[in-house]
């Protein structure tokens, strides 16, 4: 049954790396076969971008791999395989008051305020579906490899998994 999950930066990185732990639960996941709804921040794409480059800087990823994913990453993005949530004020003052209850970074308290925000829009969306008579996606699960982020996303109620969890691709 489809279902509707919430990537951050460390939980998509390995869909788009194929040696990355978890890259094929990940790619299952995401695959638009899966009929599952994948949502993102949008600071993510900037995020893999990053976290991409700092890869080739540190001589663990060659520049022209780097250059192919994130090739790949755009025209993922670009062919509506992501539902992207908008970074706009209302997110960055949500996540400003995430940091006086959770322990996170900035980017971090961004994540989870679009993580919030998706589930709002999928509540919404959820409701609509019900007077339908079709079926509800339900909220979000949060992926992240990130143990503080998790921490804090369970205790904003989500259900929290980590490709960390399917080494073995299942």
């Amino acid at each position: 049954m489809p279902a509707l999950y919430f990537l951050d930066t460390s939980a998509l990185l390995p869909r788009l790396l194929r040696r990355a732990p978890g890259h094929v639960w990940v790619e299952r996941v995401c695959t638009p076969g899966s009929r599952n709804t994948i949502a993102l921040a949008e600071v993510t794409e900037a995020e893999i971008a990053a976290s991409l480059n700092q890869l080739v800087r540190g001589g663990i990823l060659r520049k022209k791999l780097c250059e192919n994913v994130l090739v790949l990453l755009w025209s993922q993005v670009d062919g509506g395989e992501y539902n992207i949530i908008p970074v706009v004020s209302s997110i960055v003052r949500r996540a400003a008051d995430l940091c006086s209850i959770h322990a996170l970074k900035g980017y971090d308290a961004i994540q989870l305020a679009c993580a919030l925000t998706a589930r709002d829009i999928a509540r919404l969306s959820d409701a609509a579906r019900i007077a339908r008579g079709e079926t509800a996606l339900g909220d979000p699960i949060f992926l992240t490899e990130d143990k503080r982020l998790s921490d804090a996303a369970r205790a904003e109620s989500f259900t929290v998994d980590t490709p960390l969890n399917h080494l073995t691709g299942s």
